[in-house]
């Protein structure tokens, strides 16, 4: 285990072997069942190995153990595009927060305008009422 994925060749879960694994954990920000499904697999792993030429569904567990080998290498991939996905959100929410703003800046120049206007029209209107047309 390693504090973070920086030490683990960026990677979350390395799967190194059928009984070898390299996990980054932050407790503080990583999912503890994550955590224990590893230690669950390595716990089986080696019993099964231990195991070996005792008979009974040996062969059972073992290929069980393998499949659970192959699910902990995808979640890992799972967990990356988790990421991917979370970082695309906060940068597509930053776009949209600058949009909104520029936006405002933009409406608030038109009201500005549209004021300033009004009060010339008011200003240049004649003093006694409309001019009546021919």
């Amino acid at each position: 285990m390693v504090p973070t994925a920086d030490l683990n060749a960026g990677h979350g879960l390395r799967v190194l072997g059928p009984r070898r694994l390299v996990m980054a954990f932050e407790a503080a920000q990583d999912d503890p069942d994550i955590l224990r499904t590893a230690v669950l697999f390595l716990r089986l792993s080696a019993l099964a190995a231990a195991n070996a030429g005792k008979g009974g569904r040996l062969d059972t567990a073992r290929e069980a153990v393998a499949k659970a080998l192959d699910a902990l290498g995808k979640i890992e991939a799972i967990r990356k595009a988790s990421g991917t996905i979370r970082t695309n959100a906060d940068t597509i929410d930053k776009s949209a927060l600058a949009l909104h703003s520029s936006l405002s800046r933009l409406l608030d120049e038109a009201q500005i305008a549209l004021d300033d206007n009004a009060v010339e029209a008011i200003d240049d209107a004649p003093a006694n009422g409309p001019t009546p047309v021919a």
